[in-house]
């Protein structure tokens, strides 16, 4: 005859293995959702920065144009402080285009500039006239076409 053996008054609970791994995949899968979604919040404040100095930059070459009569030949004749290549200190690199509509444009650095660089540059462009858009990385218009500046 085996002896009885009373089972504890206070059974151990706890979670079994396939519990625990059920749970971990879904917080990781949880985690690069919301990974992807900051990603995507940060680089748009960084081109919400761009939009800025390009705001500051169209002042300042309207500006030169009634003073001088003619736009820059380029961004450092207006004596601001935005760099034309990309520095450690920036995300976005700015020069002064004018063959026939003149524009102010932010370049996103892909290499040489604040870390983290960007995969691939894209640009803010903004005309004169106060149009502005964007332009991702395949060269296409993401914003749509020229529109209003806001």
């Amino acid at each position: 005859m085996k002896p009885f053996i009373c089972p504890p008054k206070n059974p151990i609970k706890a979670f079994t293995l396939v519990e625990l791994i059920i749970v971990v995949i879904i917080v990781g899968i949880l985690a690069s959702l919301g990974l992807t979604q900051y990603s995507l919040l940060v680089e748009n404040s960084r081109t919400a920065e761009s939009k800025a100095v390009l705001s500051t930059l169209r002042s300042e070459a309207i500006s030169y144009n009634y003073e001088y009569g003619a736009y820059p030949a380029s961004i450092n004749d207006l004596g601001t402080s935005a760099p034309s290549a990309c520095v450690t200190t920036n995300y976005f690199q700015y020069d002064f285009a004018n063959d026939g509509a003149p524009r102010v444009r932010a370049r996103r650095c892909t290499s040489g500039g604040k870390t983290p660089n960007n995969s691939c540059a894209y640009w803010n462009i903004l005309r004169l006239d106060g149009s502005y858009y964007s332009q991702n990385c395949g060269g296409q218009n993401f914003e749509g076409s020229w529109k209003a500046f806001k």
